[in-house]
Parts: C-alpha cells; structure tokens; sequence
C-alpha cells in the first residue's frame, strides 16, 4: 500500500464519526460547533476530515474520564 492510501484509509468523514459514536451527522456537526469533538482539518471549504488515531484517542479519554468518574462516585 501507497503512503498516500495509507493516509485517506486514516481519515475519517462526518458520516464515518457518526457511524463510530453512533450518532446522526447533524449531531456531529453540532459537536463540532460546541468543541466536544477534536476540530476537524477542511478538504476546501467545507469537507471536514479526521484522522483515526484522534478520533481514537478522544474516545478513549472519554472513556477513561468516565471510568474515573465512577470511581469517585463510589
């Protein structure tokens, strides 16, 4: 596999972290606008992408937050 497919098989569409949270896509765009999701980077005006290994990495700080947060309510 080519850098470049490595690279566009990594990055992620709105439809894609959506599919991923489960949530509808106007709900990501709305995360989007509340800073909740990492910012997407733009493909011109208005294709928002991101990478995997972020989408990733926030799903798991979530994750980790709530798992403290539970421990704490103990």
């Amino acid at each position: 596999m080519t850098k470049p497919a490595m690279i566009a098989t990594s990055l992620m569409k709105k439809k894609d972290v959506a599919a991923l949270i489960p949530c509808s896509i106007r709900q990501v765009e709305l995360m989007i606008k509340a800073g909740k999701l990492p910012q997407p980077f733009y493909i011109g005006d208005s294709s928002p992408r991101w990478r995997q290994a972020d989408i990733d990495a926030w799903l798991q700080r979530l994750a980790s937050e709530a798992q403290i947060e539970s421990e704490v309510a103990r």
